[in-house]
C-alpha cells in the first residue's frame, strides 16, 4: 500500500529512511496544503505574486461573508421583499412538492397559474433545492451567483490586461 523510500548507505547495504519517508507522506495527506493549493489554483490566474493572490482570495471570501450575512439574516428577521421573493419561493415550494403553483397576488384578486403571468422554468430546476435550504434556495442561488459573476469578471480583466500588456 505505502511505497518504502530507501536510501543507500556504504556500511548496513539498504536501510529505511523514516524521516525523508514521513516527509513525503505528510506532503500527501496534508489536507491544509490541498485545500491551499486549490485555492491558489483557482484564483491564482497567472497572477504577478503570491501576494496578489492572497489579496485577491481575502477580499473574495470577505465579500462572500458579508454579502451572504446581509442577505441570510435580513431574510431571518423578515426584511425581504414579500411581493417578488415571496411569489417565487411560493412557485418553488409547489414545484418541490409536485402541484402546479397559483399566482394569486395581482390586483384584480383572479387565480391564475403562475407559468402565464410569469414564465420561467428555471424554477421548476430550483426545486430540489428546497429540500435542502427551505425558504433560503433563492437567496442562496442569487449569492453563488453573484459570486460567481465577480469572479469571473476578475478572471476577464486579468486576461484583458495581460493582453494589453503583451501589445
Amino acid at each position: 500500500m505505502f511505497t518504502m523510500l530507501k536510501s543507500t548507505s556504504k556500511l548496513s547495504g539498504e536501510q529505511f529512511d523514516k524521516s525523508l519517508y514521513q516527509r513525503e507522506q505528510s506532503k500527501k495527506f496534508s489536507f491544509i496544503g490541498n485545500i491551499k493549493r486549490a485555492i491558489l489554483q483557482l484564483f491564482g490566474y497567472k497572477s504577478a505574486n503570491r501576494k496578489q493572490k492572497i489579496i485577491t482570495i481575502s477580499v473574495f471570501i470577505l465579500f462572500a461573508i458579508i454579502y451572504s450575512s446581509i442577505s441570510l439574516v435580513n431574510h431571518y428577521y423578515f426584511r425581504t421583499a414579500a411581493l417578488d421573493l415571496g411569489l417565487y419561493n411560493n412557485a418553488i415550494y409547489n414545484f418541490a412538492n409536485f402541484s402546479m403553483p397559483k399566482y394569486t397576488l395581482g390586483t384584480s384578486g383572479v387565480e391564475q397559474p403562475f407559468l402565464a403571468t410569469h414564465f420561467s422554468l428555471i424554477t421548476i430546476l430550483y426545486a430540489p433545492f428546497y429540500y435542502i435550504f427551505g425558504s433560503y434556495t433563492l437567496l442562496i442561488i442569487q449569492i453563488f451567483s453573484i459570486l460567481f459573476a465577480g469572479y469571473y469578471i476578475y478572471v476577464f480583466t486579468e486576461r484583458e490586461r495581460e493582453r494589453k500588456k503583451k501589445v
